[in-house]
């Protein structure tokens, strides 16, 4: 290694081992300044190994090094206040998914959730076995639990809701059917697609149809 290389490459482990110095007391603050430290120094034309920055006496290992740069170039492109809420550990956990749109994904749970790394982790195996199914799969239970208690309601007693149907007006019957079978229909591709169905096409007079129904409802 030449002089002037191994000159630049003493100041650059000098300067890390001074940040983790000052900075161990904010884990994500330390490995943000690592990372543009490095970044500096690759931007002005050098060639950092990591292996050798760490020998050369920056104070942390090559492995820590490496999370560094790969946990400042996440805080990035995370929104802020999401990259902040996090501990390293967690931003570090988060950069072994490849998919930037799953790890924002879990970052934000994990933010406003307060997951602990431990859960972290294992929404991290679950994405891995099965995509990231099981972040919308328990919201949609949610809904159709809470959709199926609210019709379980007003629907109950079915003797006594179609005798209170019987006594309102013709014209308010009949709206009330038509937004009945408005709703039937828009859950419909729902249901076809949680089953694994090919989106039905619409014809031409069927999507005539829809319309004029549609026009009519709002005289």
């Amino acid at each position: 290694m030449g002089a002037d290389r191994q000159k630049r490459l003493d100041a650059l482990a000098e300067g890390v081992r001074t940040i983790v110095r000052r900075s161990d007391a904010d884990g994500v603050d330390t490995a943000v300044a690592v990372a543009d430290l490095i970044d500096r120094e690759i931007r002005r034309g050098g060639s950092v190994s990591l292996r050798a920055l760490a020998a050369a006496g920056a104070g942390v290992s090559k492995s820590t090094l490496a999370n560094y740069l790969a946990v400042g170039a996440q805080v990035t492109a995370l929104e802020p206040e999401i990259a902040r809420a996090l501990t390293l550990s967690q931003h570090i956990v988060l950069t072994s998914i490849t998919s930037m749109a799953v790890r924002k994904q879990l970052a934000g749970r994990s933010a406003r959730e307060g997951w602990s790394t431990r859960t972290l982790r294992a929404r991290i195996r679950e994405v891995a076995r099965e995509g990231p199914r099981p972040f919308v799969r328990p919201g949609l239970k949610q809904l159709a639990g809470r959709a199926n208690s609210e019709l379980d309601l007003i629907l109950g007693d079915e003797e006594r809701v179609m005798s209170s149907f019987e006594t309102s007006p013709v014209d308010e019957r009949e709206m009330l059917a038509d937004e009945v079978d408005r709703l039937v229909e828009r859950l419909k591709p729902v249901a076809a697609r949680l089953r694994g169905e090919a989106p039905k096409e619409e014809s031409v007079l069927d999507r005539a149809e829809r319309t004029r129904k549609g026009r009519a409802g709002d005289r």
